[in-house]
């Protein structure tokens, strides 16, 4: 059985996509003479354009939504240990419960409440933009919409924050990676 997630050009012109991303998604497909109806690989999107309007992309099938919840919770797993507060950790623990059916949408409102506290605090000493990234990871993780494009940008940040311009690059390119995985089984993996 094909888990691959697909869309139709149809589907992205709908939604009023930028004029340059519209212009590479419609030439990667055929041009215009393409079939807009004809459904292909979101994943393809990942090499015709970018990661930004990949990110974009998916916000229009919310039938996955739980799937890029998983996808980013893997990003905000990805750069937890550059905080040690406690809230961030369980914010992250619950969500991951809440993808598996074992927590509840209080208890998701409640951990996204307290890793909010952890922000706020750390963000009141500028000192660690890293472990703030981080936190705010874990914050994006426990929201629903927009939460992969928001926490692969944080845990991206916080990647290189902690350890330079190498750290960032290896960050986007495991989210890439990793997005491309999602894309093409419907699947995601959190370890």
């Amino acid at each position: 059985m094909n888990n691959q997630i697909m869309i139709t050009l149809q589907q992205i012109k709908d939604n009023d996509p930028c004029t340059d991303g519209w212009r590479k998604v419609l030439k990667a497909n055929g041009g215009r003479s393409a079939d807009f109806s004809k459904p292909f690989p979101v994943s393809s999107i990942l090499d015709s354009n970018n990661l930004e309007d990949t990110f974009w992309v998916i916000r229009f099938l919310p039938e996955h939504d739980l799937l890029w919840r998983r996808y980013a919770l893997w990003c905000a797993l990805q750069v937890k240990d550059n905080t040690k507060d406690l809230r961030v950790h369980e914010c992250l623990k619950t969500v991951e419960r809440f993808c598996n059916g074992e927590a509840t949408e209080e208890e998701l409102s409640a951990a996204r409440s307290a890793a909010q506290l952890a922000a706020h605090s750390v963000g009141l000493q500028a000192r660690y933009p890293a472990a703030l990234a981080a936190i705010q990871s874990a914050v994006y993780a426990a929201t629903a919409r927009l939460a992969a494009e928001l926490v692969a940008g944080a845990a991206t940040y916080s990647a290189s924050e902690s350890a330079g311009a190498e750290a960032r690059y290896a960050a986007r390119s495991a989210q890439e990676d990793k997005l491309r995985e999602v894309l093409d089984t419907g699947v995601c993996t959190l370890r």
